[in-house]
């Protein structure tokens, strides 16, 4: 484990936990280094899935997005899967 690992062990309760992307929210605690790192690559897979674009109509990785009627989705803050939602927009400085 280096410290660009963001899988660590508290030394105060030897528990284990591991820093989200951007190091600054701690996830865990988790008993095993076995069982942090499977919760790591979990998370991974859920950033991945959330930052692809999606187009009006079709529902986000949110469970339930397209049944958001009464309220925004949680994955994409649109209702009903109406719209477009980009996470990542990309912004183009020369034409």
């Amino acid at each position: 484990m280096s410290s660009s690992d963001p899988v660590h062990q508290d030394e105060t309760d030897s528990q284990w936990y591991f820093w989200d992307e951007v190091w600054a929210d701690r996830y865990g605690p988790y008993t095993t280094e076995e069982e942090c790192r499977k919760s790591l690559a979990s998370y991974c897979v859920y950033l991945n899935r959330c930052h692809y674009p999606v187009a009006d109509g079709q529902p986000c990785n949110h469970p339930g997005c397209a049944s958001h009627v009464t309220h925004p989705c949680e994955g994409c803050n649109r209702k009903g899967a109406r719209g477009s939602y980009d996470p990542n927009p990309v912004l183009i400085l020369d034409a």
